[in-house]
């Protein structure tokens, strides 16, 4: 039980939250959601807007209330309400506004949970905003002709405005103007200036949250590194700093931690709300280790090297159960992986399935053969199991075969191809196109004439779509083609393939429903992956450790990462490092 009076985080995002690359570190996440799991409230407390906060930061348990605009708004994100609001008046917003007109700088504007600027401002970007920032600013925007006249609709007062200068000379002057009328001015970073109603700063906000939830300041933890943050570091009866917040924010502060590139809100929680030691490695006491197939565990001739099977042996020797995780389906487990002692479970189509393959699993696998010839075969039992609705999984088909490409179809454990796709299928193997490690047909495929009359009939029992294109362009136009696709979950297990599921189908949340039938906690569980497909498993995974040859898209979620690559012992090494 947690004994820390800690109840509600109030954070900042740029410079403490996120990174450098504006990411929030796989330590952070994990700290964050170990608090959420005891009950302590996790409130985004910033100076974007709404629509700013980062989707995994809002996917946590413990996240249903926001600060934003330094205060302006306090949101009850869950019902998409207004707790409080407090804009600066429209005569006064208007006043300001043409007086910032006799400065060198960028102004932005943000209404009701929205940024707003023009054409002109988004084309200066490049002079104006740090490069780092840059991105989240172009597309947080929305573009209007006229932002004074905006300005002059808005009858209820704006939110705010947020401002970046060229020189520190006509920020100061600007500053001291502004503040001259009564408004309250602050800044996040250097050459930056956000203006709000007298009053309003992140602190007020904060006090109006506590308030509405009846929790005292010491009940309230802050932690920042810009100016903008003071008011809230100073409201709460914690105030944490940021290694590499400003000088006036360290004086403030209660306690400095770590910068944001050394996971010091990770440190901070660690060390005041969860009571453990803040310095104490993570990756202790695993009792579960899912793996990847393609890329992760196969090398690119769907092997297991030899050193890997036996770090694979020694940690189910020692009780540890491993398994394969993979966008494949059942009968597609490689025959790499049937001498693997103790193999058990299995995670396939994304997490669509997973099974139970009793005391013969290689007969379980060959169960869902399309031909398993003399091989005797025994039935898995499957522990979860979520198909396509099958109108969706029959709008998906129907998009799919608009493109040329190698479509599979993924039911009941099977692997369906048509007689044209198993021919691109061994064509893009003798190519060694893509990622995924080579596959024989060796009866392990059900092969069709064609896919569409097996679909009219069964279509309620697809697992999975996957599909190869020639090219990472054609992937992508059948991605933006899928997205509109309601009840879908759209992933890659490489940058020429697409993957579609039911939503809410990963390979995380299947992972974790695993481990809760095992009796696992997810701290004690280990993912290691290279793709995209993998990203919930290693979000969701206690411990995440991804391949040298992963995506780079992936690396900001792991733990660590592998020096060596799918060819060459990589899993064994992680092994090894993780002493697994």
């Amino acid at each position: 039980m947690n004994s820390s009076p800690i109840r509600l985080i109030a954070l900042d995002l740029d410079g403490t939250l996120l990174d450098d690359r504006k990411q929030i570190s796989r330590r952070s996440l994990r700290a964050l959601r170990a608090a959420a799991d005891q009950g302590v409230l996790l409130v985004p407390a910033t100076g974007r807007t709404d629509a700013g906060i980062p989707a995994e930061l809002l996917a946590l348990p413990g996240v249903r209330y926001a600060i934003t605009a330094n205060g302006a708004r306090v949101m009850d994100l869950a019902e998409n309400r207004a707790l409080s609001e407090d804009y600066i008046p429209r005569d006064l917003a208007l006043q300001v506004y043409d007086l910032l007109t006799q400065y060198e700088c960028l102004v932005d504007l943000f209404q009701d949970g929205q940024g707003y600027t023009t054409e002109a401002n988004a084309a200066q970007a490049d002079r104006y905003v740090p490069e780092n920032l840059r991105a989240y600013v172009l597309n947080s925007r929305v573009r209007l002709p006229d932002l004074r006249a905006f300005i002059a609709q808005q009858e209820r007062g704006l939110e705010k405005l947020t401002l970046f200068f060229l020189s520190e000379d006509h920020r100061q002057k600007a500053w001291a103007k502004v503040a001259a009328l009564g408004l309250e001015v602050v800044s996040s970073l250097p050459l930056n200036m956000e203006i709000s109603a007298a009053g309003v700063t992140k602190g007020s906000g904060l006090r109006a949250l506590a308030g509405a939830l009846d929790l005292p300041a010491e009940a309230l933890m802050a932690c920042g590194d810009g100016g903008n943050d003071i008011p809230m570091i100073t409201a709460a009866g914690l105030g944490v700093a940021m290694g590499n917040a400003f000088p006036e924010v360290k004086a403030a502060a209660d306690f400095i931690t770590r910068t944001n590139n050394e996971d010091g809100v990770a440190y901070a929680i660690h060390k005041f709300v969860l009571g453990d030691d803040p310095d104490a490695d993570p990756r202790c006491d695993i009792r579960m280790v899912a793996l990847d197939l393609d890329g992760t565990l196969l090398n690119h001739d769907s092997q297991i090297t030899p050193r890997t099977m036996e770090a694979i042996a020694d940690a189910i020797r020692r009780g540890i159960v491993v398994l394969p995780a993979t966008g494949r389906g059942l009968s597609s487990l490689p025959v790499a992986i049937h001498p693997m002692p103790g193999l058990r479970y299995a995670l396939t189509s994304n997490g669509a399935a997973v099974w139970d393959l009793g005391e013969k699993p290689v007969d379980a696998i060959f169960s869902r053969y399309g031909d398993p010839g003399d091989h005797p075969t025994a039935e898995p039992k499957r522990l979860l199991y979520t198909p396509l609705p099958a109108d969706t999984a029959r709008t998906v088909f129907r998009i799919l075969s608009g493109f040329e490409g190698e479509l599979s179809i993924f039911a009941g454990g099977q692997t369906l191809k048509s007689e044209e796709g198993m021919r691109r299928t061994m064509e893009r193997m003798n190519d060694f196109r893509s990622t995924e490690a080579k596959q024989k047909n060796d009866g392990r495929f059900v092969i069709l004439p064609e896919l569409a009359p097996w679909m009219e009939d069964h279509a309620a029992d697809v697992e999975k779509f996957c599909m190869f294109f020639d090219t990472v362009d054609q992937a992508q136009e059948a991605l933006k083609a899928l997205e509109p696709v309601e009840g879908i979950e759209l992933t890659q297990g490489s940058p020429e393939n697409v993957e579609v599921t039911a939503a809410g189908v990963n390979k995380g949340s299947a992972l974790l429903t695993l481990g809760r039938a095992l009796g696992i906690q997810r701290e004690q569980i280990l993912a290691i992956g290279d793709s995209e497909n993998d990203r919930a498993m290693l979000r969701e995974a206690g411990v995440a450790a991804v391949m040298a040859n992963a995506m780079p898209s992936i690396r900001s979620l792991a733990d660590l990462v592998s020096r060596q690559d799918c060819d060459h012992d990589g899993v064994a090494e992680l092994f090894e490092r993780l002493s697994v």
